[in-house]
């Protein structure tokens, strides 16, 4: 039913030009709608107006569509491959879980624990003041030692045997000369 200020557009037919203004979009746009298929080829009157605008919606549509699916494969892409990104971590050893890492904490505080209680007893037993600094250097020393072996094996880095010098190779070796 047609008011007395509308306009019937069933019929009505339309040149490029006036087919890319209804729309918004360039004349190029309507042949690129045309081509695909999504507005019928025009007859030599022109383009049907309702055939232009339901052409452009069923565009605008199938974009919608497709954007929202690949939104979720990106999605689904980026997932999997945080998911390989974490496994290959595990893998590797890189990836320290929480337990570990509280237990770590647990142990390192322990052990300044016992570091300090160690550390106290030449003062508690050892009257001699000489004597006890030497106690004292020399428990500073072993901890220090055991806390480098430590750091050591937890960078990778091979530790070398407590109180040690390295070896030597026979070659770097001096002959000795019988006199």
């Amino acid at each position: 039913m047609a008011s007395a200020n509308s306009i019937d557009i069933k019929g009505l037919r339309i040149g490029l030009t006036a087919a890319a203004d209804l729309i918004g979009k360039s004349k190029v746009w309507v042949r690129h709608l045309v081509k695909d298929g999504y507005i019928p080829e025009p007859s030599p009157d022109g383009y049907l107006a309702t055939d232009v605008a339901r052409g452009a919606l069923r565009f605008r549509e199938d974009e919608d569509r497709r954007a929202s699916q690949t939104a979720g494969e990106n999605r689904i892409r980026d997932l999997r491959a945080d998911a390989l990104a974490l496994r290959l971590e595990r893998e590797s050893g890189a990836l320290v879980s929480e337990a570990q890492a509280a237990g770590w904490e647990v142990f390192e505080e322990q052990a300044g624990q016992l570091r300090a209680g160690v550390m106290a007893v030449p003062a508690r037993h050892v009257k001699d003041l000489a004597l006890r600094r030497k106690l004292e250097d020399d428990l500073a020393t072993e901890f220090g030692v055991a806390s480098k072996r430590a750091a050591d094996e937890a960078s990778g880095v091979s530790p070398q045997a407590p109180n040690r010098a390295p070896r030597r190779s026979a070659r770097s070796r001096k002959p000795k000369i019988a006199a």
